[in-house]
Parts: structure tokens; C-alpha cells; sequence
């Protein structure tokens, strides 16, 4: 079996989808102008197309929180919200949450307790963006 190529990603001398649309958006601080079909998940945007991995991909149901993203300041949930959902949105991932090389306190509390984190089995960047939303509000 061969695995292709997810359809937004340009092959050479592929013609751009038909069923594409442009979309601004703001990630991490930096402006994004990308085409991408309507059934394209923020996740998968965020993920396969600007190579931000810290969303994670677990149950695509919004069930588990891996994918949590702050939109405009407020948790979302990227495998349920379409990209073309969040034109002119200004969305920040884990990566984000950092100032250059400088961590943000909670991601820096995160690493000094790894161990225990370990030990409860949670997934370091997954609830960081819904912790740091919550201490917000």
C-alpha cells in the first residue's frame, strides 16, 4: 500500500485544489497567509502545514485536550475547529507560549517536575496552553 500525500501539499507541477481557500492567520506572533481546503482541521494546519508538533494528534473527538490551542486568547480544541474557521484569528500553540529562548513559568514548572508528570502520565505540552488560559482568566 502506498501512502499519498495529504492533497494541500504542492507536488511538483500539481495545480492547486479548486476547492481551496486563502486564510490569514497569526501563529505564535507570526502572520500566516495559506490555502487550504474547508475540511482542513486546525490541527492539521497547525501540524502538517507550519510544522508546529507540540498540538498533538491523540483522539481527533476533542475528548482528550492534546490538541488545545488559545484562540484570540481562549482554549480551543484544533481537531474540531476548521481552518477556515480562524481567517484573522490570532492562535497560540505550546511553542508559542516562550519568549524567544526564555520558557513561560509554567512551562518551566513543567520541566522541573517531569518526574512526577511521568509518573502520572501526562503529556508535558498538551495541557500547557488550557493551564496558562486558565491562570489568565
Amino acid at each position: 500500500m502506498t501512502l499519498k500525500p495529504p492533497r494541500w501539499i504542492d507536488q511538483a507541477g500539481a495545480k492547486p485544489s479548486p476547492h481551496c481557500h486563502a486564510i490569514h492567520l497569526q501563529v505564535d506572533g507570526h502572520l500566516h497567509s495559506v490555502e487550504v481546503e474547508p475540511w482542513v482541521t486546525l490541527m492539521e494546519l497547525l501540524r502538517d502545514r507550519l510544522h508546529l508538533t507540540g498540538t498533538r494528534e491523540r483522539c481527533n473527538h476533542g475528548e482528550c485536550g492534546a490538541c488545545t490551542v488559545l484562540v484570540d486568547g481562549r482554549r480551543t480544541l484544533a481537531c474540531l475547529q476548521l481552518a477556515v474557521m480562524r481567517e484573522g484569528c490570532d492562535i497560540t500553540t505550546v511553542e508559542g507560549l516562550a519568549n524567544g529562548e526564555v520558557l513561560h513559568p509554567l512551562q518551566d514548572d513543567f520541566i522541573q517536575h517531569e518526574e512526577a508528570m511521568a509518573e502520572a502520565a501526562l503529556n508535558p505540552p498538551a495541557p500547557m496552553p488550557t493551564i496558562t488560559a486558565t491562570v489568565s482568566e
